[in-house]
């Protein structure tokens, strides 16, 4: 494990090998003080946990929100224990694999040991702590402590009590005796351990029979949901491949109606201009013809040079100028 950035050297955390890691940090703060704590555990955090963890104003928020990412709650505990251990409990030796399948087994109980499943053995300071409220010494009657360490026991010579010199024929009887009892608890302990062997011999196994029935429909049933899935997967792939080949086809046509509509827009205009084009040369050559019969042209029945003017004779010229521009289109 590499080491921190801090004087002191904690150990730094990188996401990987938690147990290990924290084993270490319990083990730094318990040299360091309480105010320090924070400082440490920033140190030893990588970058990627710094930024997780720095928001927090006290080192038991942060080692709380470390337990409970790399951990889990007690539930989610409990429920990996009872997955392993029945991955444990159905491990068997398929054929040809090597006695190195053991390394499977280290892993599981290395997976155990990771989420802290310890016994109930309590430490010693829990133990030596115990409330002795409830003890009573059997020589003078008081609570806290044992007849052993009474104040008010004799003070007597303990060799003396324990050294009685003694007959040998009492040795001998105890000696048989001993025998005896020795003689009888083997042949009843040989006898319970046939009677156990002939009860599990004989107990049925079809719980443990059925129980792999069962796993192996539930094995082939996964591996044909798992083949219906794959098989979907494909299929939508397909599907997906399939509308964004649609999908660009509808954007180059979309281009392309677009460039159509802008140029019958421009064909429209240009037949427009065409079209006013010749009706503005119509006009302009009527102006022209109508300018030329204006100069050398009279109306007949025009009396101005008699020195008479009337409404009659410029109506009549106006006529006939008309019908001459009718004749010529």
């Amino acid at each position: 494990m590499e080491k921190g950035y801090s004087i002191n050297n904690p150990p730094l955390f990188k996401g990987v090998k938690y147990d290990y890691w924290k084993e270490r940090m319990i083990a730094h703060f318990e040299f360091l003080l309480n105010s320090k704590a924070q400082n440490a555990l920033l140190c030893a955090l990588s970058e990627e946990e710094y930024t997780k963890l720095h928001s927090y104003k006290s080192a038991k928020q942060m080692w709380h929100t470390l337990v409970l990412t790399y951990e889990g709650l007690p539930q989610v505990k409990y429920n990996k224990l009872s997955l392993l251990t029945h991955k444990y409990e159905l491990f068997t030796m398929e054929e040809g694999q090597d006695i190195q399948i053991w390394m499977k087994i280290r892993n599981m109980w290395k997976k155990r040991n990771e989420l802290d499943w310890k016994g109930s053995k309590k430490p010693y300071r829990e133990r030596k702590d115990k409330d002795k409220s409830s003890i009573i010494c059997y020589k003078c009657k008081k609570s806290r402590h044992f007849k052993s360490k009474c104040p008010n026991l004799d003070k007597i010579d303990h060799k003396k009590r324990y050294f009685k010199p003694k007959d040998k024929k009492e040795e001998e009887e105890k000696a048989n005796l001993c025998l005896m009892a020795n003689t009888t608890t083997e042949g009843s302990e040989s006898d319970e351990e046939t009677n156990n062997s002939s009860k599990i011999s004989t107990q049925p196994c079809g719980d443990f029979e059925s129980l792999k029935l069962k796993t192996t429909k539930l094995h082939l049933e996964n591996e044909e949901i798992c083949k219906e899935k794959y098989s979907l997967l494909e299929d939508l792939q397909k599907l997906n491949n399939h509308l964004e080949g649609l999908q660009n086809e509808y954007a180059t046509l979309s281009k392309l109606h677009d460039c159509l509509n802008e140029e019958m827009y421009v064909v429209t205009l240009q037949q427009d201009i065409g079209f006013l084009r010749q009706t503005l040369s119509k006009f302009v050559g009527s102006t022209k013809k109508l300018n030329k019969m204006l100069r050398y042209r009279k109306c007949p029945t025009e009396k101005s040079r008699n020195g008479y003017k009337g409404k009659k004779g410029k109506e009549n010229f106006i006529r006939l100028i008309l019908v001459n521009y009718q004749i010529k289109m």
